[in-house]
């Protein structure tokens, strides 16, 4: 490019240019799109779209749609210049109007142009076809592959088969992978015209899902199930991923169609409006909202509004930055997070709601493609139901994160297979599938048992620089559940092998008992031969090495821990008989449970203890440390939860809420996954102390940062003392899993934990088990459980208010006029309960409704998503405030008759 072309080009200068491109070819269209907006700004649509209606298959309403989603700066004006040069423009042409022949001549050159490249490109992508039907002939129908395991999702249809590729410049022909996960890509006839390959790990670099080379796709889609129809109309929902398709097919039986990219959506949600009619079709987008343009949802959007479509975006996680670039953006994470029951209810009302409406302005729709944020892509299940037109427009985006659960309406949800270690994730689903109980039982406690077998003395040191604040990986959980929910042999499951070391420990502290016990009475006789003259120094009696306790009080506790400084797993098989146990607890509590409480409240921090006894002599601990798992009765724990202290006990322990049992499976076991988990509790008991503490990378440190953030927004949310006692320990229960987790990855790959560092993939898991799963189960455990606070309580209020008048603005006015309880309490009240929904991502303040006496604001913008999470709810309350009225009218009557 010359010096000249440095300065702005003229309009003549672009009209010229782009005369000399063919607008046939979409990439190229929507890519000129970008280089004339970076230059000219809107100015240039006119222009843009003028050269665009020379297509044989231009569409106005789709080129209006195109340029207001194209962002200027991606593409320079140098990409339609270099386009136009290849194509015989040059950049000194005289800048005047072309005549109409010149045009013409222009056109038929490059439609000419355009129609070789269209029969080169066919040719081969029909050689493309021919190779993906003898690569899927070749294959076999999937069963079991690592990805779909990875993604909780089934085989719809799919082979597993050999993946090839070829070398552009040697012609040598490399095999990927001897198991790759094919989809195959097919018209609305059924013809097979290329694959996608889906590969077990990521082993060609960068990518995991490869395309055979020159292979159709434009257009194309794989088919998960069969259309089903609502109220008389057959319904087709639209993907770009197949895990997404698979997880949404799973979840509402509805037929989902891979098209594989956002690009592919519009084509194909086209080739489906033109065979049928009549049909709703849905695009269930990506919501790409850590990237710098949310691409899946504006795409979306595109397609919807030219076929008259619907649009559902998945909401948010709990906090920006949980989850990370490449979080919670699709429904394949939605359903792993939250359960398939998640992902049904957000597709279930964006198709009772109205299709997205062509040419509307991207305000006026919820989440315009060019403007999509993520309060918007919260909403977009909202669109047409009328809600946005009623309130005043947005001046500002308003962003918000998932709405947090006030009302236990929903059960927390499961552990994420994909936020645990493999060797447990593996072990957990099988045995719990076996079982038929929540696997998050065998999870959490599996997790504390592993833990429990790692000695003390390896080290998490948490912060860059500190090296005086140190973790060991000693964690409690207590599982929250009646019987029916088989907490008991979930958790035999999990500690089956640490029962099984302390049983070789056993024989291995008899066998050495029993020789001491020998060269004990020889030296009895040699004392009482030699009459104490010269006797021998009494041999010391063996130590008595444990991994697991049960039931155990302090004193018991004190004489195992004397022999094994690396520390012990306790079990408790009821947590609520152990809290009642201690007096201290109780009104008029004795000394000695005063005792006991501190004992146990310090066996969470490890460290040297004494130990004093009425008895016998006092006994020094050298590493008074142990790992906790105990079961939780809800019934039994509400009957002392109100005589507890809040001195921190109970905030110990990592929450789990047990999902109901179901049948178990009558099959085998999975061999592999039982093989490995034994392997992972031998690797971890036999690994010796560390020298220096583990250190942790750049990546993990923003993770522990992140959780520090977000730990302390949430304890000025909980205006609630267990609730705050709890998130207070996130700082060393996120340093103690990350230590934990890190060890059971350097098991697996057998090498020492001090060798690397904490990886950045390490501690985001820990992040997302930690903010996405046991923050919901701790919300649950305390509100539902152990108590309620009256702010609380005021909070449910006006969220209960909100989803039975569908609000999507709250005001004072509406405050004071619909809540009526609000006015018996004091301004700063109310403020606090505003404050706490701000917080917990139910309401946004309007910063532009300042009002002119306190300058706070007057109004706050409802986040969308609480619609359509709580709908259930909403329609609960709707009910039974109208039961209410008309109870009262009803009543008023009957007095007024008599």
């Amino acid at each position: 490019m010359t010096a000249t072309m440095t300065a702005p080009a003229s309009l003549d200068k672009v009209q010229s240019a782009l005369s000399f491109v063919s607008p046939q070819d979409r990439d190229v269209w929507v890519k000129m799109a970008m280089a004339v907006k970076s230059e000219l700004g809107d100015d240039g649509e006119w222009v843009w779209s003028d050269w665009s209606q020379s297509a044989d298959n231009y569409n106005a309403a789709s080129a209006k749609s195109v340029w207001k989603s194209v962002k200027p700066g991606k593409v320079g004006i140098g990409s339609l210049f270099y386009e136009a040069k290849a194509n015989g423009w040059a950049w000194d042409r005289p800048e005047r109007k072309l005549t109409a022949a010149e045009l013409a001549a222009i056109r038929e050159q490059s439609r000419l142009k355009a129609e070789a490249a269209a029969a080169e490109k066919a040719a081969e992508q029909a050689k493309a076809a021919e190779l993906a039907v003898a690569v899927w002939e070749a294959s076999l129908p999937a069963t079991d592959h690592p990805y779909l395991a990875r993604k909780q999702i089934k085989a719809h249809g799919l082979r597993v088969g050999v993946w090839n590729v070829v070398d552009a410049g040697t012609g040598e022909v490399r095999t990927v992978s001897k198991q790759a996960l094919l989809v195959p890509v097919k018209d609305r006839t059924g013809k097979l015209w290329s694959l996608q390959a889906i590969l077990p790990s990521n082993t060609a670099g960068a990518k995991d899902k490869l395309f055979l080379k020159n292979g159709a796709k434009a257009g194309h889609f794989h088919a998960v199930g069969k259309p089903q129809e609502l109220n008389g109309r057959k319904v087709f929902l639209l993907a770009e991923g197949y895990a997404t398709a698979a997880s949404i097919h799973e979840a509402t039986g509805h037929a989902v169609l891979v098209c594989f990219d956002a690009s592919n959506l519009l084509p194909v949600a086209a080739a489906i409006r033109e065979r049928q009619a009549d049909a709703k079709i849905l695009i269930a987008a990506d919501n790409d909202q850590w990237k710098e343009r949310n691409t899946g949802i504006e795409a979306a959007m595109a397609a919807a509004r030219a076929v008259g479509g619907y649009v559902a975006v998945p909401p948010f996680p709990a906090s920006a930055g949980v989850l990370g670039e490449g979080g919670l953006t699709d429904f394949n994470d939605l359903a792993q997070m939250h359960g398939l029951e998640a992902v049904r209810a957000v597709i279930e009302t964006a198709l009772e709601a109205g299709p997205v409406v062509a040419e509307a302005e991207p305000a006026d729709e919820l989440a315009g493609a060019a403007d999509a944020t993520g309060a918007d892509a919260g909403a977009q299940t909202q669109a047409g139901r009328g809600h946005r037109k009623a309130a005043p427009k947005l001046e500002k985006s308003a962003e918000f994160g998932e709405p947090i659960d006030l009302f236990g309406v929903s059960m927390p949800p499961q552990v994420p297979l994909s936020t645990l270690p493999a060797s447990i994730a593996a072990y957990a689903k099988d045995q719990s599938a076996l079982l038929g109980s929540d696997h998050s039982i065998v999870a959490m406690t599996a997790l504390v048992a592993a833990a429990a077998c790692i000695t003390d003395r390896i080290k998490l040191q948490p912060k860059r620089m500190d090296p005086t604040w140190t973790e060991s990986a000693r964690l409690w959980v207590g599982v929250v559940g009646d019987p029916s929910t088989k907490k008991s042999p979930s958790i035999s499951k999990a500690v089956r092998h640490v029962k099984r070391l302390e049983a070789r420990l056993a024989e291995k502290n008899a066998a050495a008992y029993g020789d001491w016990k020998a060269r004990h009475e020889e030296w009895k006789l040699e004392k009482k031969e030699s009459k104490g003259r010269n006797a021998a120094q009494e041999p010391a009696a063996p130590p008595m090495k444990r991994l697991i306790v049960e039931d155990t009080t302090v004193e018991a506790l004190g004489e195992v821990l004397k022999d094994n400084d690396r520390g012990v797993l306790c079990l408790q098989d009821e947590l609520t008989g152990w809290f009642a146990s201690m007096d201290a607890y109780k009104s008029g509590g004795g000394k000695g449970a005063n005792k006991d409480r501190a004992h146990w409240l310090e066996a969470y921090n490890g460290g040297p203890r004494s130990i004093d006894r009425i008895s016998r002599q006092s006994i020094t601990i050298p590493n008074w440390s142990v790992c906790m798992i105990g079961g939780i009765q809800p019934d039994m724990m509400r009957r002392i939860a109100n005589g507890m202290g809040n001195d921190g006990l109970l905030q110990r322990f990592m929450i789990l809420v047990a999902r109901p049992s179901q049948k178990g499976e009558d099959r085998y076991p999975d061999r592999t996954a039982m093989d490995q988990f034994a392997a992972l509790f031998d690797h971890l008991e036999a690994l010796e102390p560390a020298d220096e503490s583990v250190t942790m990378s750049e990546a993990a440190h923003q993770a522990r940062e992140r959780i520090e953030v977000f730990a302390d927004k949430m304890i000025r949310a909980f205006d609630h003392p267990h609730m705050q006692a709890w998130l207070g320990k996130w700082e060393g229960l996120f340093a103690r899993l990350v230590l934990l987790y890190h060890v059971i990855e350097c098991a697996e790959e057998s090498i020492y934990p001090t060798t690397k560092k904490v990886s950045g993939e390490t501690a985001e898991k820990v992040e997302r088990l930690m903010c996405g799963t046991l923050l919901h189960h701790a919300i649950h455990f305390y509100q539902e459980v152990v108590d309620a606070h009256d702010r609380q309580s005021n909070m449910r209020q006006l969220a209960r208010l909100i989803l039975a008048r569908g609000m999507s603005v709250v005001t004072k006015r509406d405050i004071h006029l619909y809540w009526r309880a609000s006015r018996k309490l004091q301004q700063w009240e109310v403020k606090a309960v505003i404050d706490g929904l701000c917080n917990l991502d139910w309401l946004t303040p309007d910063e532009t409704s300042l009002d002119v006496v306190d300058g706070k604001p007057k109004t706050w913008f409802v986040n969308p998503a609480v619609h359509t999470a709580f709908a259930d709810h909403a329609e609960r309350e709707r009910t039974r405030r109208e039961e209410a009225v008309e109870a009262l009218r009803e009543l008023k009557r009957a007095y007024a008759e008599a």
